[in-house]
């Protein structure tokens, strides 16, 4: 037996045995399996994840790629952990803690926006530490003194624990060949080859998170989009840079109206949804009368930049691919052709504003981008209009917004393109939002910030009609709110669960009839084919 015992010199370790590395070999094993179960079990339902799409060729073969994936992800953090803690329960124990939070969050995500973790969004945990409230209060508020005990308990056990007895050169050793590895795949992602090329063409990708996620199990499907994105990222950046012809070449602007769009957080009509009485009967009069219909969306609850990105380019965002879960990292790296430059085309002046911070979502940098002369978030807005913009609940009331955007419009003396973004109806709906919201229902939460936007858009017709405001208004729901309510299995098994609604306010309107359904990449063609002829005095 002794001839069986590792020696220092070989290892580096202080009186190793062959039983200690195959406790090593044995629980990084199980964690590795363990790992993918947790991925194959986070595969979407059917149901959960049509949204209106129908999925098609997945199967075990093409999921081989995710348990192969997960299961190396889970032998390569292993290894580093042990590496990084020189300690065999702590490393095995946190292992097993990280697969769990994992497969919690995908469970979470999966329960509000009906749609697994993508690779793209590792890239929101910035905001997600900004702005915690909008991305984790809608946890559930025990999860919090589970964790904190868990971390405790976790340091205690590390600082308890003998080391393994790896000596530090060894450790170093290990992780360089870890990021070894990671380095090779990235050169054999980033360059051109055959056996990439036969690889991908073996594992075609829709960019659409479910689809994605139902073919290849979501740790699959991520590793596929990363491959994608480290190979293809230049050519993509490359394909749609905007790079303007002939930037002197403007229309003639005479006679022409101001122009609002108008993006309203979590707007949809939740009375047809849940066949309960409507409190938005004022946008409910406009779509009564044709100018109006649904707006037809691939996600739920969250993904405001998918929307905004396709509406204002005219694109759908698995267009632009592996960018197309966060088209505004796309956005922020280079200027792009949109609906703000064909409109500064035709002599319109073009700004934005969002009553919120301007570097989330990176607009700060994407308005520019987008063609945008100016950009007003919070602090420029607060500037401007100071004590006026009033809140309702923990954001700018959508009923002060519109109305100062319909004053601040027909102030204007070239005709406008307005761009609005409001920010009301983000959710959580908690009860502590506003007074009062602790004696009413989450969706009678929601409803309230409802009746606001219904009062901002009676006040933008008020000022149409009244003939101080010479323009039009578009307005669309960015995706349908994360509420509970919203969960119930009839509601789900509609095909139309993810759509919201739009609207078109304005005088002496066409009387051709108005699309029922909308996609958000045909609302930019919808409005500047209507522009051509319409947005005229």
């Amino acid at each position: 037996m002794e001839n069986l015992l590792l020696t220092p010199g070989m290892l580096g370790i202080d009186s190793p045995t062959v039983g200690w590395l195959i406790q090593l070999a044995v629980a990084g094993l199980l964690l590795a399996l363990l790992l993918v179960a947790a991925d194959a079990e986070s595969v979407p339902s059917a149901r959960t994840a049509c949204l209106g799409r129908a999925i098609v060729g997945h199967g075990t073969r093409c999921r081989a790629v995710g348990h192969v994936t997960a299961f190396a992800i889970g032998i390569f953090g292993y290894v580093a952990l042990v590496a990084v803690l020189d300690r065999f329960w702590s490393a095995t124990v946190i292992g097993a803690l990280l697969i769990i939070l994992l497969w919690a969050g995908n469970k979470l995500k999966v329960a509000i926006l009906k749609e697994p973790l993508v690779f793209s969004d590792v890239f929101l945990a910035g905001h997600a530490f900004k702005y915690p409230r909008l991305y984790f209060g809608y946890a559930p508020k025990w999860i919090w003194p589970v964790l904190g005990v868990a971390v405790i308990l976790l340091i205690g056990l590390v600082a308890r624990e003998e080391p393994i007895g790896v000596l530090l050169p060894v450790r170093g050793l290990a992780l360089f060949l870890l990021m070894g590895v990671v380095w090779a795949v990235h050169e054999w992602s980033r360059l051109p080859s055959r056996s990439l090329r036969c690889f991908l063409e073996k594992h075609p990708l829709s960019f659409l998170a479910n689809r994605d996620a139902v073919r290849y199990t979501p740790l699959g499907a991520a590793f596929l989009h990363i491959v994608w994105h480290s190979r293809y990222r230049m050519e993509i950046r490359k394909s749609f840079q905007y790079e303007a012809a002939n930037p002197s070449a403007v229309e003639p602007n005479a006679g022409r109206r101001h122009v609002m769009l108008v993006q309203a957080e979590s707007f949809c009509s939740l009375g047809k949804k849940l066949n309960r009485p409507s409190v938005t009967s004022f946008i409910d009069s406009i779509a009564n009368v044709g100018r109006g219909g649904s707006l037809s969306l691939d996600w739920r609850g969250a993904y405001t930049m998918r929307s905004e990105f396709a509406v204002l380019t005219g694109m759908s965002p698995e267009a632009v691919e592996s960018y197309g879960f966060d088209p505004y990292r796309l956005a922020a790296l280079i200027p792009m052709q949109s609906m703000a430059r064909t409109m500064k085309k035709r002599g319109y002046r073009t700004i934005a504003w969002h009553p919120n911070d301007g570097r989330f979502f990176d607009r700060n940098l994407v308005m520019p981008n987008l063609g945008f002369d100016e950009f007003w978030d919070l602090k420029k807005l607060r500037t401007v209009y100071g004590e006026r913009l009033s809140l309702m609940g923990r954001y700018v009331a959508d009923s002060v917004l519109l109305a100062l955007a319909a004053e601040y419009l027909a102030q204007c003396r070239e005709p406008t393109f307005l761009f609005v973004i409001t920010m009301e109806a983000h959710g959580p709906w908690h009860a502590d939002n506003f007074s009062g919201a602790d004696r009413i229902s989450e969706e009678e939460r929601y409803e309230a910030h409802l009746c606001s936007l219904d009062r901002g858009v009676r006040s933008v017709a008020h000022a149409i009609n009244s003939g101080k405001l010479d323009g039009v208004m578009f307005l669309y729901g960015d995706h349908i709110p994360g509420l509970r309510a919203l969960d119930d299995p009839a509601c789900l098994a509609d095909p139309t669960a993810a759509n919201t609604e739009w609207i078109l306010l304005g005088s002496e309107l066409p009387n051709a009839t108005m699309p029922e359904v909308l996609r958000p990449e045909e609302v930019s063609e919808f409005l500047l084919r209507m522009s051509s002829t319409t947005f005229y005095k």
